[in-house]
């Protein structure tokens, strides 16, 4: 596994100038996203946009996902969300099933529209971090407000966020349970995923998992190679199917829950990648080369391919392969 030093890496300033663009027309718009809430276990919620059904069928970027599960004892609450708005959502989303107290709040991940809610939260409530989450919050989150504004847009409130330090924080390899009373709730570690701490937040009993970025949307959504390399990500995988059921319930990073199919999609369009890039550098070919020559046909059809694919998954996977330290990079 690597380093904190890795996980903490921001965004490249390449990767900003890339995004620039998304400011008057962002990926996805927190100003304009409207959340439902679908129950997939009892008394355990998967929040997310309300156009998803739309959406999901062609393939578009979609808002952040949530959740929240309620248990005898309280609530737990899963991602809490970029901007106040979309908090206040997700808290009416909430109190129109239990006024009963928000215990805990867990972030799967670093990036805001999964954290930047925290500034928000009741002063009762208890923030669950990865360790490299805790540290990119208390020293670099200028720059992922930056970095959020960039990609999302600016006049979103963004800006306001001043999420607060965790109370409970998981260090690499490890994890924590949570007894709400009559629902216990598994938030672990095993891979460094998306944004560096990536943690997954299991319901054993209820067969349902929030797998943050690491699944970030169902397929034909891409994986997106920014602070974990290919391997690293299907190592990942291999740890997740062994942890959880053929049919689970998964709550992927953006958008409508899916299942095991996102995964398989997603692993195979990385070994695909993996073996054809390799057979690229062994015939000589450059970076600039192989993005002419690996198309990735049979993965086609996400509104982000181009993106993602050519400008995210191919850099990261030649430079692992030319042992090329990891960093964040789009080029």
């Amino acid at each position: 596994m690597k380093s904190l030093t890795s996980a903490l890496l921001i965004l490249s300033t390449s990767f900003v100038s890339m995004v620039q663009a998304h400011e008057s027309h962002p990926i996805w718009d927190s100003n304009t996203v409207e959340l439902i809430s679908k129950e997939v276990a009892p008394d355990v919620f998967a929040v997310y946009e309300k156009d998803a059904d739309k959406k999901a069928p062609e393939a578009r970027a979609m808002a952040t996902s949530s959740g929240f599960v309620i248990g005898d004892k309280g609530i737990l609450i899963i991602d809490t969300m970029l901007t106040k708005r979309l908090y206040d959502q997700l808290m009416a989303l909430i109190r129109k099933q239990s006024s009963k107290p928000i215990l805990y709040a867990v972030n799967t991940g670093n990036h805001g529209d999964h954290s930047f809610g925290n500034t928000w939260l009741p002063a009762e409530t208890k923030i669950i971090q990865h360790r490299a989450t805790q540290l990119k919050h208390l020293n670099g989150l200028k720059e992922e407000i930056s970095n959020s504004i960039a990609i999302l847009g600016a006049g979103r409130g963004i800006e306001k966020a001043a999420p607060k330090p965790a109370d409970l924080i998981i260090d690499e390899g490890s994890q924590l349970s949570v007894n709400l009373g009559n629902k216990e709730v598994n938030v672990i570690d095993f891979s460094e995923g998306i944004a560096g701490g990536e943690l997954y937040v299991w319901l054993k009993a209820e067969n349902v998992i929030w797998a943050g970025n690491s699944v970030g949307a169902e397929a034909p959504a891409l994986p997106w190679l920014l602070d974990d390399d290919a391997k690293t990500r299907l190592a990942t995988y291999k740890k997740l199917r062994a942890l959880v059921s053929k049919d689970v319930t998964i709550v992927p990073g953006h958008g409508r829950p899916t299942g095991m199919a996102a995964v398989v999609f997603a692993e195979n369009y990385l070994k695909h990648l993996l073996e054809n890039v390799q057979n690229e550098i062994k015939r000589g070919k450059g970076l600039e080369e192989i993005k002419q020559n690996v198309k990735a046909e049979p993965f086609t059809g996400y509104e982000l391919f181009d993106f993602a694919h050519y400008k995210i998954n191919i850099p990261s996977i030649y430079y692992m392969l030319k042992k090329v330290p990891h960093q964040s990079r789009v080029q």
